[in-house]
């Protein structure tokens, strides 16, 4: 993926681009622009206006950047101290190992700390066997606690709280520790 990507000349992700005949006829970096993407699929497929549009609307997006945890998107990832990191950074107490993809847990009881913005938080990640992950996530905000579990199987973005603040600490501890955190994202 990263030869073709290099190639085209595209230096940020994400990144929309429609290829036709070797040449780039459409380019959108970062999130959003979606009808304009379908348009232009629409007319270089010559579909009728007409017809039904996968997007009648602009989708949501986050606005929030994501936090990330692997090196290849420079992921902070701190192992070290007690306090909960700036925004953006993630906080790894235990036997956790960081690759190019992401921070991969080596024991149970590894636990995960870092600062959440917007009413909610999802997180992408995979287990890396053929048995489900299973992760305890609690979310704090001055007195207010939150808590959920959440079972991770393939690669996916999994919803894990529904907030009250628009800010807040989060505390992940993993039950089962054959799995891999990508990222975390905030709405």
């Amino acid at each position: 993926k990263r030869k073709i990507i290099k190639k085209l000349g595209i230096n940020f992700w994400p990144a929309q681009l429609l290829v036709r005949d070797g040449k780039i006829v459409y380019l959108h970096i970062g999130e959003g622009s979606y009808k304009a993407l379908e348009g232009n699929i629409r007319n270089i497929l010559c579909i009728d206006e007409s017809e039904k549009k996968v997007f009648p609307t602009e989708p949501l997006y986050s606005k929030i950047p994501p936090a990330y945890c692997g090196l290849r998107k420079r992921g902070k990832v701190i192992t070290r101290g007690k306090n909960v990191p700036l925004f953006g950074s993630v906080s790894a107490r235990g036997s956790w190992k960081q690759d190019d993809e992401c921070l991969c847990s080596g024991a149970t009881g590894d636990s995960i700390f870092l600062r959440t913005k917007g009413k909610k938080i999802f997180i992408v990640a995979r287990t890396l066997s053929k048995n489900p992950a299973i992760i305890k996530a609690g979310w704090k905000h001055k007195v207010k606690i939150i808590e959920s579990t959440t079972k991770i199987n393939r690669p996916t973005l999994y919803p894990l709280l529904k907030v009250p603040g628009d800010s807040g600490e989060l505390a992940i501890e993993v039950k089962s520790w054959n799995m891999g955190i990508f990222s975390f994202t905030f709405q």
